[in-house]
């Protein structure tokens, strides 16, 4: 259900370009760079980021660790795959050196 509420919020948010958009995807293909600034009990925070998070890029904070990897596979799987079948998917993907049956994995 619709909550009005949220309306009253869109008031207090603005989009914009970044300043530097054409520049920063110029130099390189895979940017995609983005700023949040929020205002709150009358501070200023910001953040930057050039790369997607898990995207190539010459960014060493865009690289996804291992452990990232499979929580980001366990949220996108949950509710469409079974959970055993989620775990079982994942033990073999981290272990597919030693998968002697690569269509179990597929199976899964």
């Amino acid at each position: 259900m619709f909550d009005p509420s949220v309306l009253a919020l869109m008031d207090k948010i603005s989009f914009e370009v970044h300043p530097d958009y054409e520049k920063l995807v110029t130099g390189n293909a895979a940017s995609r760079p983005a700023r949040i600034e929020v205002r709150a009990r009358g501070k200023s925070f910001v953040e930057e980021a050039r790369y997607p998070k898990g995207s190539p890029s010459p960014d060493p904070k865009s690289t996804m660790t291992t452990e990232e990897l499979v929580a980001k596979f366990v949220r996108n799987a949950e509710g469409v795959i079974d959970s055993r079948i989620v775990d079982q998917a994942v033990t073999q993907l981290l272990n597919l050196d030693k998968v002697e049956d690569f269509a179990s994995l597929m199976r899964c």
